[in-house]
């Protein structure tokens, strides 16, 4: 008798780690989405860049708007800071320039410039 008892305790113990395992699997998960979350920094364009966008080739354009969009996990990629010039970054895709600002939680995308006429 004493080994179906401890059989039938066997499952129910398996049974309540397979709920702490659950449980413990689902708040590391929820925690690695809200540290995603809270890290993303906000894209924003100014009129200026939106006219320059609009005037590339779509395949270009679609680069760059990815190049632009990596940018809210942080600065990453090719991006230096700038001295002595209106923006405070760039970043480069290909032959063009992204240049930008970031204030708190933002990234304010100026220009969208050919490397030419970028630095002019």
């Amino acid at each position: 008798m004493q080994n179906n008892a401890n059989a039938g305790h066997g499952e129910e113990e398996n049974r309540m780690n397979t709920g702490v395992w659950v449980v413990l699997a689902f708040h590391l998960v929820l925690k690695a989405i809200l540290c995603c979350i809270i890290r993303l920094l906000e894209i924003h364009y100014t009129e200026t860049a939106i006219a320059d966008l609009e005037r590339l080739p779509p395949r270009v354009a679609g680069q760059i708007m990815r190049k632009i969009d990596r940018l809210q996990h942080g600065l990453q990629g090719d991006v230096k800071r700038l001295t002595q010039f209106d923006c405070d970054y760039r970043l480069r895709s290909g032959d063009y320039r992204i240049l930008f600002d970031v204030e708190g939680q933002s990234v304010i995308i100026q220009r969208i410039l050919h490397r030419r006429v970028a630095y002019d």
